[in-house]
């Protein structure tokens, strides 16, 4: 059950109504395009900002850009290091360093 009230606590169902998850053609059409939302006002991000703010989507855009740009690629190792092998940590995978 749920808890007795207290301020600012309301049960999830009283705030919004969960919408169900996209299918992959409704989250492709929406690939590349930003979306801009106050998380402050906006928790559950329901205001997309970008058309009224495109100063904002502008400036964020071009940082991603130059973070991706500057980015190390992640080391993905296809073989696993041979000292992390659980046998050697109580049967836990470890990343063989720690």
């Amino acid at each position: 059950g749920y808890p007795s009230l207290y301020p600012d606590w309301y049960k999830p169902d009283q705030l919004y109504t969960f919408k169900p998850e996209p299918s992959i053609p409704e989250m492709q059409a929406h690939a590349g395009r930003y979306q801009l939302f106050n998380l402050k006002d906006d928790p559950t991000e329901h205001n997309d900002l970008s058309k009224s703010r495109p100063d904002i989507v502008t400036e964020m855009s071009e940082r991603l850009r130059l973070l991706t740009q500057n980015a190390v690629p992640p080391n993905y190792p296809l073989v696993p290091d041979p000292k992390s092998n659980p046998s050697k940590f109580d049967d836990v995978w470890s990343p063989g360093w720690c």
